[in-house]
């Protein structure tokens, strides 16, 4: 599957499995969200107009090219998009390159070593085991600091197993 045909279908899984339309809850930390763009992170933008064509091409833009998923074997780039979404950028790479165990520094920075990383990877089914459990343990860690996170637990996982099973689907394909 080429890069453009992978970004079209996890984009769309996103918006219309993970992130759905629009959502202010008071209490989650990414503010006021329609299609899985906040606010918060994108405050020019007018979240309640924004359509479903602009959210994709921020998703395309600002996500999926900016931190080089087109570069990766396809399970970790569906991880690392969804990643990158779900949490700050960051974060979302120091998860990948902790998983990836292979002595890069965990510095957030999606760069050549780490896109090498990914690719010369030995086992990408036990890379990506490591950086779901990971992120399952930073959504249990963000609900320790702060137990008004509770609620969302739930939706944490479930987004998991989603990501999990739509990464298994793509994977399946290449075999």
């Amino acid at each position: 599957m080429n890069s453009n045909a992978l970004f079209e279908e996890v984009v769309v899984f996103l918006i219309k499995e993970i992130e759905g339309g629009e959502v202010d809850d008071a209490s989650d930390a990414g503010g006021h969200t329609k299609y899985g763009i906040s606010q918060k992170a994108f405050p020019d933008i007018d979240i309640s107009n924004l359509s479903m064509q602009e959210a994709i091409s921020i998703y395309r833009c600002e996500y999926w090219d900016r931190y080089h998923c087109a570069s990766l074997p396809p399970c970790l780039a569906v991880f690392l998009f969804d990643s990158v979404v779900n949490h700050r950028p960051k974060t979302a790479v120091r998860l990948l390159q902790s998983a990836l165990q292979a002595g890069l520094k965990y510095d957030g920075i999606m760069g050549s070593k780490t896109i090498r990383a990914c690719n010369t990877a030995f086992d990408l089914d036990v890379v990506l085991i490591n950086a779901l459990a990971a992120r399952a343990q930073l959504y249990h860690d963000i609900v320790q600091c702060n137990s008004s996170q509770a609620k969302f637990l739930r939706g944490w996982f479930s987004r998991l197993f989603k990501v999990h099973n739509f990464i298994k689907v793509v994977s399946s394909r290449r075999d």
